[in-house]
């Protein structure tokens, strides 16, 4: 580790004991010498007044020892937020994905391009004037047969009726001759259904397969940039190769 990246404690430590042995990471109380660093680093971001500070950022101390006995600290944090100079001299991240000709950043533009290209597909004005009549079109596909259904639960109430009223005051020739053109109303209603039923299916077919030749190209879009996603995060990961400290 380079001496630039260890910071001396500006306050006395000469009264602090060292710890024996690490602690359970998950459940402990900090070391006062760790919670001394961790104040010291706030103070330092304070003064120098970031910009853009983000709520939630994590920062990090490590409590060490250097190779001629002196007590200092290291710091980190979480992220790539500092471009160009940051405030206080943190240890450097494993693999600097802010450096412009390395892997990251060429990757990142690729990732950018297909959101471009996403987003262009998704705000096409054929596309969207195509969704908006996919959704009414549909909404009026709907309505209207709804309405011819019920028009046909009402006309076959009403034949029911007819043919109760037929059975009572009609010779039995008169009502076979009323029962069959109540069959043939009923056989024309269905048909008329099943009509009214195909032609819409049709037609809203048709602007759905129109919509989907965007959509397909929007979802391959999405497919690429995940896949691309992934391969730069484990390029990313790969580069996270440690050493064990020598005994």
């Amino acid at each position: 580790m380079q001496d630039s990246y260890f910071i001396k404690f500006k306050t006395d430590t000469s009264d602090y004991s060292l710890p024996e042995k690490f602690t359970f990471p998950f459940s402990y109380e900090p070391h006062p010498l760790t919670e001394l660093a961790a104040k010291e680093l706030q103070e330092r971001l304070r003064n120098a007044k970031i910009k853009n500070e983000i709520s939630g950022k994590m920062y990090g101390v490590l409590v060490v020892q250097n190779q001629i006995g002196e007590i200092g600290y290291l710091t980190s944090f979480s992220g790539q937020d500092y471009e160009g100079n940051p405030p206080v001299n943190f240890v450097p991240p494993i693999y600097d994905r802010l450096e412009l000709e390395g892997f990251y950043k060429k990757g990142e533009e690729d990732l950018v391009k297909i959101n471009q290209k996403i987003k262009k597909l998704e705000e096409d004005q054929n596309f969207r004037k195509l969704m908006a009549e996919l959704k009414e079109q549909s909404k009026q596909s709907n309505l209207e047969l709804k309405s011819e259904q019920e028009k046909k639960q009402k006309a076959k109430a009403l034949r029911k009726e007819k043919r109760e009223e037929g059975m009572i005051n009609l010779s039995p020739a008169a009502f076979d001759e009323l029962d069959e053109k109540l069959r043939k109303e009923s056989r024309s209603e269905d048909f008329n259904y099943k009509k009214l039923h195909k032609a819409w299916k049709k037609k809203i077919a048709s602007i759905q397969t129109k919509v989907a030749i965007y959509e397909s190209q929007i979802q391959q879009l999405k497919k690429e940039r995940k896949q691309k996603s992934i391969q730069l995060q484990k390029q990313i990961f790969d580069q996270y190769q440690f050493l064990n400290v020598k005994r």
